[in-house]
């Protein structure tokens, strides 16, 4: 939730507080504070849990990469030295 959205929360609370008769005013700013609080913590996971999702397709990505290099490199390797070294039972 951004800052503005934060203010406008604010100003819409405290004209309702003033509106509203002072038995139920407690129940209302607490629902309200709880409610920001909330929807906060949901935004927060969204956002942590959308960051994570592209992370973790980032490391798989550079994963496959890597593991295409070793394998091409091994291929060279094996060539060049003349001998198996992955235990394939082919050189090269």
């Amino acid at each position: 939730m951004s800052c503005a959205q934060i203010s406008v929360l604010f100003v819409l609370m405290y004209r309702l507080i003033h509106a509203l008769s002072p038995v139920s005013l407690y129940e209302l700013t607490m629902g309200l504070f709880w409610d920001i609080i909330q929807q906060g913590q949901i935004d927060e996971q969204k956002t942590k849990a959308a960051s994570l999702e592209e992370r973790i397709e980032h490391l798989e990505n550079e994963l496959r990469n890597t593991q295409e290099l070793l394998n091409k490199t091994l291929h060279v390797l094996e060539e060049h030295v003349g001998k198996d070294i992955d235990g394939d039972g082919r050189t090269g």
